[in-house]
């Protein structure tokens, strides 16, 4: 009667199938969990260190051309989710249920 946290979790389900039916082939997608999220919507995904700095995580993105990051409330690393709270202009939420938040990043060459 009880799902534990994983892909089969209906908060899972709805992301994984809105990122699946609703991102290029070939995004590019930062979470913390990057082989369930690339088995479940057949994207390419990465993992950041979790103590990385903003600064070098903005690095990061930009050398891997990554264009999304997916936040799972319950287990995403600190690093991924400071990013997202210190630069709310270079980010557009696209989808959150209870459980993820799924932003297209918008970063300015600057």
């Amino acid at each position: 009667n009880y799902i534990l946290q994983g892909p089969q979790r209906l908060h899972s389900k709805g992301v994984f199938n809105f990122i699946k039916n609703n991102t290029e082939t070939n995004a590019h997608i930062l979470f913390k969990k990057p082989r369930a999220l690339a088995l479940y919507t057949g994207r390419n995904c990465f993992v950041n260190s979790p103590d990385v700095s903003s600064e070098k995580l903005q690095q990061q993105l930009k050398e891997y051309s990554i264009g999304y990051i997916l936040i799972n409330k319950e287990i995403s690393d600190d690093a991924a989710k400071d990013f997202v709270s210190e630069h709310p202009g270079n980010m557009q939420l696209v989808y959150s249920n209870d459980v993820y938040s799924f932003y297209k990043l918008i970063i300015n060459d600057k």
